[in-house]
């Protein structure tokens, strides 16, 4: 029936060739998904292509309900399942999902419960159906010449800024400062809103990263607030059947401390790596997020070595793709620093978080907080491991006087209030109580 529909379409002479393929695309689609005809396609009936397009709303993320991969259809019981589910180049099952993970390139433990493989199985199948929407979007916005690189670096500041002032947050919950923090944390959640507003691939990615925050494990509570609010906001915002508030949704009854978190951030970067290329700028961001998830679950394992492995040969891949001096690849090297010091090296830490300092130093004066101050309190976090009081003080002294002193940063900036709490630890820490008084007098709104 479907087979012949397509032929019927492919020789209708009243519509254009480009018009005639979208239509073949949408009938192999619901015969993908096993939906019904959709009834504006029925033969006979008068229909332009840009009623098509206003219907299911083509070259957006936001699909009419029938566009939604059915979670109802997905069998979490393994033992009554018949049928498999293809994806792409494997297939979801038990066996499908474990090979998948053996032969990645990068080490990481396979998925050991039942719990973990019916998580991943719903996961995957929501992915690849959000990122299959994203390269039809993607496909459509080119042949309209739309600016859509503008929109994705839009999209990249408002996720920064928001993973910014959310692990920033956090960090002033463990100096004891809690009214910024607070602060903080609710400024996060307000950007939250104009990160999913965007629709942009990484959403998806950024949202999850909530997890991999060091802090996550020991603030299970907060973090489930807030990422209860951040689900609501999606379905408010999106809408219920979006693709990414379906994922949000499902997430929100999964174990967050499992693998199958990296293993969805795998898919992704496999995904983009297919129809982009290994050099495409996106293909590196979703490298870069599944390595973030490779070294969060070889803190969690203790499979230090893995994960520092791993994370070295995609820093050396970062610097032949992108140059020693990249933001990205300082990023990169603070990940490797951070390995490091969890594996209890702290002199090769440290020696790693000296190397991103100094090549963090290019981009000073147009975004301190892109690398620089990161680089600061990575440095600062090692040599207090190492006891090297007096040079933290040093630094964070001169930090201070450079951003604050001259104006560069507000009080309110959360990089400066961290830098402000870390501050007022050494100097309680040396007993030098009366010049941190001071200090929290001087920068009442840090405190």
């Amino acid at each position: 029936m479907y087979k012949r529909r397509i032929n019927n379409w492919k020789l209708n002479k009243n519509y254009k060739a480009d018009e005639k393929k979208e239509v073949v695309r949408i009938i192999k689609q619901c015969k993908k998904a096993r939906q019904p005809w959709p009834a504006i396609l029925h033969m006979g009936r008068p229909v332009k292509m840009h009623k098509v397009r206003r219907h299911y709303r083509l070259g957006s993320l936001s699909p009419v309900p029938q566009m939604v991969q059915p979670t109802g259809s997905i069998s979490c019981d393994y033992g009554s399942r018949s049928v498999e589910t293809s994806l792409s180049d494997f297939e979801v099952s038990t066996g499908g999902i474990q090979n998948y993970i053996a032969l990645s390139s990068d080490p990481g433990r396979l998925l050991a419960t039942p719990a973990e493989l019916r998580q991943a199985e719903l996961l995957l199948l929501q992915v690849t159906h959000l990122y299959d929407l994203y390269f039809e979007y993607m496909a459509f916005q080119r042949q309209k010449a739309y600016g859509w690189e503008d929109e994705e670096r839009k999209a990249m500041l408002h996720q920064e800024t928001f993973m910014e002032e959310l692990g920033v947050g956090i960090d002033c919950l463990e100096l004891g400062q809690s009214r910024p923090a607070w602060r903080l944390l609710d400024s996060a959640l307000d950007k939250a809103g104009a990160v999913l507003a965007t629709e942009d691939p990484f959403t998806f990615q950024c949202i999850l990263g909530l997890f991999v925050l060091p802090s996550s494990i020991k603030y299970t509570d907060i973090f489930r607030v807030i990422w209860d609010h951040i689900t609501n906001m999606s379905s408010t915002i999106l809408g219920e059947k979006h693709p990414l508030s379906v994922i949000f949704q499902a997430i929100r009854r999964m174990d967050t401390s499992t693998k199958v978190f990296e293993v969805a951030n795998r898919r992704v970067y496999d995904m983009f790596e297919q129809r982009c290329g290994p050099g495409d700028s996106r293909t590196l961001r979703a490298r870069s997020w599944y390595q973030t998830w490779i070294s969060e679950n070889g803190v969690r394992d203790k499979s230090f070595q893995e994960a520092i492995y791993s994370q070295r040969l995609w820093v050396r891949d970062c610097e032949h793709l992108l140059g020693m001096q990249n933001i990205a690849v300082v990023r990169e090297f603070l990940q490797l620093g951070r390995l490091l010091q969890y594996q209890g090296d702290f002199s090769g830490a440290e020696k790693i978080f000296r190397d991103a300092l100094q090549r963090s130093k290019n981009f000073i004066e147009d975004n301190p907080g892109a690398a620089y101050i990161p680089a600061i309190v990575s440095l600062v976090n090692i040599l207090w491991d190492r006891k090297k009081f007096r040079e933290i003080e040093r630094i964070l002294k001169e930090v201070l006087e450079r951003f604050l002193g001259r104006k560069k940063l507000e009080t309110s900036n959360c990089y400066m209030v961290e830098i402000l709490g870390l501050l007022d630890k050494i100097l309680r820490y040396e007993s030098k109580y009366e010049e941190a008084n001071e200090l929290r007098l001087q920068y009442p709104e840090a405190f």
